[in-house]
C-alpha cells in the first residue's frame, strides 16, 4: 500500500461559524474563523471523512470550517494529489497553492500532478455550508 499511496501525518481542526455573518467565501472570514479556538481536533494518517457533518464532538453538522496540516516523505518521482471535497477546498504543498475549488459544490474530485522528493508539508482548508460533507486526500505515485 505505501508503495503506491503516501501516508500523511495529519492534525485536523474544526471551527463552527454562522453563515449569515461569516460566509467563508467572502473576504477574510475564513481566516478570522480559524483564528478562534478550535471546536475539535484530532490526529490521523488517513484523511477520509464523509456524511451529514462529520459527527465530531462540538462541531456543527452545517456551518463549519476545517484545517488539516500534515507532513509526508516521498522518494523522487511524479505524484498525483487527489482531493475530494464538499464544499470548498484549498490545498497547499510547502506553502504553494496547488488546488483551489473555493465554491459551494457537491462531492468533487480535484487533482494536481506534482514532481516531489523528500519531506513536504501539506495544508488543507475546507468549509462546509450545508448538507452532505466530504474531505478525502490521497497522494499517489504515478
Amino acid at each position: 500500500y505505501n508503495r503506491f499511496f503516501v501516508p500523511i501525518d495529519w492534525t485536523i481542526r474544526f471551527w463552527n461559524f454562522d453563515l449569515a455573518k461569516e460566509d467563508p467565501r467572502e473576504g477574510t472570514n475564513f481566516a478570522a474563523v480559524t483564528q478562534r479556538t478550535a471546536a475539535h481536533q484530532f490526529r490521523t494518517r488517513d484523511l477520509s471523512l464523509a456524511g451529514m457533518g462529520f459527527a465530531r464532538s462540538g462541531v456543527n453538522n452545517v456551518g463549519f470550517a476545517t484545517v488539516g496540516e500534515g507532513t509526508f516523505r516521498v522518494r523522487p518521482g511524479k505524484y498525483r494529489l487527489n482531493v475530494t471535497s464538499d464544499d470548498g477546498v484549498r490545498v497547499f504543498i510547502d506553502g504553494k497553492k496547488v488546488i483551489e475549488n473555493w465554491t459551494y459544490h457537491g462531492p468533487t474530485l480535484d487533482t494536481a500532478e506534482l514532481q516531489l522528493t523528500g519531506d513536504h508539508s501539506i495544508r488543507l482548508e475546507h468549509f462546509q455550508l450545508d448538507g452532505y460533507a466530504t474531505i478525502k486526500v490521497e497522494v499517489a505515485r504515478l
